[in-house]
């Protein structure tokens, strides 16, 4: 009878502690490094873009300036290099490079995204709606609801305008393709996963136009497209090759048409942030690390930094973090 009672007494604990284990990632070596200054701290993120508490907005290319207290920013338009934002009161505007205002519009209802090119103005709603307008006569071009999501990831892709097309990503995982004149031409579904579907990338790369949900990412090209299947956490650009950031320590490198060019894993990583300056992948790891690689990811170097339990960002110059900033052409290179 002793033997049954201890037995059911160490069992319980056996398995709690089992249960407890968990795997974190240990780099075989790490270096020290140390933040150059202190800034406010990030309250609010999108691809590409930040705003820090005292208002102040920085972008991939460092582009920096402050916005008045009731906004706040929407994304980053990389091909023009300006910012949308959202105030309190749903008045949506467009900023330039200098922080100059260029146009505002005021809606019922919550923007998500917002893009200006020329006379055409596109915004998607939270509630998974399309609007085309023309900023020159006001009338709206376009305007359609897709399929409601119930569960969005928080970065949310920028639309894209070419010659005769305007592309928007929806919130349940589609690129939509309008014309100029409000005609709404293709409406591809990238990925039909139920939550957390919508695309958190789109580029034109090399002519191909590249899409990515948190499970898919897509090429279209001349002649066909081709997918991969992942769950990705972030994807970055550089050279006109995609670096895909996956939930399960990869970083995989491809052409703009998703042929792999080189695949690196980090077992157990759990990736948070990554960016470049061109010359050098940076990537942040949760449990306290930067992942610096050659763009090649031939040679790597890893160095200690504090636990990332709040919004971190890496530009084409600097990391910000935990009120904090370092310069990235300060360290010390693989």
């Amino acid at each position: 009878m002793k033997l049954i009672k201890l037995f059911f007494v160490v069992l319980p604990f056996v398995f709690i502690i089992g249960c407890s284990s968990k795997n974190y990632y240990e780099p075989t070596e790490s270096k020290s490094l140390s933040y150059d200054e202190s800034i406010e701290d990030i309250i609010k993120k999108n691809i590409d873009i930040i705003q820090l508490e005292d208002g102040t907005v920085i972008t991939n290319k460092f582009l920096k300036f402050k916005l008045p207290d009731d906004e706040k920013i929407l994304n980053y338009i990389k091909q023009t290099d300006s910012i949308a934002s959202i105030s309190d009161d749903f008045v949506v505007k467009i900023y330039n490079n200098s922080g100059k205002k260029v146009y505002e519009k005021k809606f019922n209802e919550i923007i998500v995204t917002a893009a200006l090119s020329k006379n055409l103005f596109i915004v998607l709603t939270a509630t998974n709606k399309v609007k085309l307008f023309d900023i020159h006569s006001n009338n709206i071009l376009f305007e359609e609801k897709f399929d409601k999501s119930y569960s969005v990831n928080s970065r949310i892709a920028t639309p894209f305008f070419s010659d005769k097309l305007v592309a928007i990503p929806t919130l349940d995982g589609r690129l939509v393709f309008i014309t100029q004149d409000g005609r709404m031409v293709k409406n591809n579904p990238i990925s039909n996963k139920p939550s957390f579907n919508n695309i958190i990338f789109l580029d034109v790369i090399d002519g191909d136009i590249v899409t990515v949900t948190p499970t898919r990412a897509i090429s279209i090209f001349d002649g066909g497209s081709k997918k991969i299947d992942e769950k990705f956490k972030e994807v970055i650009v550089v050279d006109n090759y995609l670096y895909f950031f996956t939930n399960d320590g990869k970083i995989i490198q491809t052409d703009s048409k998703l042929n792999t060019i080189k695949e690196k894993k980090y077992k157990f990583a759990i990736f948070s942030q990554s960016g470049s300056d061109g010359k050098f992948i940076y990537t942040a790891e949760k449990t306290g690390y930067l992942i610096v690689n050659k763009k090649d990811l031939s040679k790597d170097v890893v160095y200690d930094i504090a636990d990332i339990d709040s919004e971190i960002f890496i530009n084409k110059t600097h990391i910000f973090y935990d009120g904090d900033m370092l310069k990235l052409d300060s360290i010390p290179k693989p």
